[in-house]
């Protein structure tokens, strides 16, 4: 799942124009810290032996991946804007 998203990312990075690749690199970062902080809190992946909760922590990032590669194509599709990027 990551390496489609970050597929995606690179893609979307060269299609943009010069000056809108900063503001997608700077909300990629953003989101990155977001989303392990998010499910981090929600679904903390515990100890090596607990296999539920990493699969609970897996599954949250599984869902957390999927969001932003919406976000991503949405950068495709509009580019940067001040209320969605």
């Amino acid at each position: 799942m990551r390496e489609t998203t970050e597929t995606l990312y690179g893609d979307v990075l060269l299609i943009l124009s010069a000056h809108e690749r900063p503001a997608l690199r700077s909300n990629q970062q953003n989101w990155r810290r977001v989303a392990r902080a998010h499910c981090n809190q929600v679904a903390p992946a515990g100890g090596a032996l607990e296999a539920s909760s990493a699969s609970a922590h897996h599954a949250c990032m599984i869902e957390q991946e999927q969001e932003r590669r919406l976000q991503i194509r949405q950068w495709l599709m509009h580019g940067y804007s001040v209320d969605g990027g």
